[in-house]
């Protein structure tokens, strides 16, 4: 999976301590794309990167301009075939961050 974000900051959050909670949120134990919620043919819906993204703490907008399989400039709902697994590699993980303390 490709994935990129464009995130706004609050100003009274670093984007580095943001930037790992969202990775944490996607990628660690129990997150959207965590080893154990690997399964194939998944039907990966838009919102629910956002609304996962949406909830970490200092995040104030989410727009998720890259989500698709083939690294493509596109954003979408991802349906997997039948021997694709939903796995998200830490760089395919691309943010653009604005707002917060650098």
């Amino acid at each position: 999976l490709y994935l990129t974000l464009a995130l706004t900051i609050n100003d009274s959050y670093k984007q580095s301590v943001v930037k790992l909670d969202v990775s944490k949120a996607l990628l660690n134990a129990g997150g959207l794309f965590s080893y154990e919620k690997n399964e194939f043919g998944r039907v990966i819906p838009l919102s629910s990167v956002i609304t996962t993204v949406a909830q970490i703490p200092g995040v104030e907008a989410v727009e998720v301009t890259k989500f698709n399989t083939t690294n493509a400039a596109s954003a979408g709902t991802i349906t997997l075939s039948a021997g694709q697994l939903s796995y998200l590699l830490p760089t395919n993980l691309v943010f653009n961050l604005t707002g917060g303390i650098a």
